[in-house]
Parts: structure tokens; C-alpha cells; sequence
């Protein structure tokens, strides 16, 4: 077995999802190095992820993923033989997602 140590993870919470039918969601996006990085979105215990291998350089994952629209991340996400009502469901996921990062909430003084 080898343990190594990785680069730190974000992770944003977005929660009082209730009014567009969505329970709390929550986002761990890695930068892994230049031009690389992965996201995991998470809501009520079901979870995708993504790797992105050729970001722009210069660009975190959260600036990329912010300067993406919704249905790149939403198809992105999408998981092979995934049914019609869960890319909907994801559909909803990825665009509170995008709307979050491209419109973060300042950090409290």
C-alpha cells in the first residue's frame, strides 16, 4: 500500500436548496496541477465526479468550472446508461452548481 500526500481540496456547501426542489449540495473540487483538475458534486447521497485534464492554463478548477456553462458540467457528470429523469435531476444539480461558482458569497471579516 502507498500513501501520498495530495493537494488540498476546496469544498462549498450549498445548502436551503428547498425552493428549486433540491436538497443541500455540496462541491470538492481539486487542482491537481497545471492544467488539471476534479470535481465531486454530491446531493442527497448520490455523487458525481469529474477529471479535467486540459484546462487552460493558469486556471484553477473553480475558475474553470465557473467560465463553463451548465450543460458542459451537467454532460461532463453524466454517467453512462443514466436514465432520462436522472440527467433531468443532474441537469438541475449542475445549473444550482453553476450558478453558485460563477456568483460566489463573500467570505464573512
Amino acid at each position: 500500500m502507498k500513501s501520498e500526500t495530495l493537494n488540498p481540496a476546496n469544498v462549498i456547501q450549498l445548502s436551503d436548496m428547498g425552493s428549486i426542489g433540491l436538497d443541500s449540495i455540496r462541491i470538492i473540487t481539486q487542482d491537481l496541477g497545471p492544467g488539471e483538475g476534479r470535481v465531486i458534486v454530491e446531493c442527497y447521497g448520490m455523487a458525481w465526479a469529474a477529471y479535467f485534464g486540459s484546462m487552460p492554463s493558469g486556471k484553477s478548477i473553480l475558475e474553470f468550472l465557473a467560465s463553463m456553462d451548465e450543460y458542459y458540467l451537467r454532460n461532463k457528470l453524466t454517467r453512462p446508461k443514466q436514465t432520462k429523469a436522472d440527467t433531468e435531476y443532474l441537469g438541475r444539480i449542475a445549473s444550482a452548481v453553476h450558478f453558485a461558482l460563477r456568483n460566489p458569497v463573500p467570505e464573512p471579516e
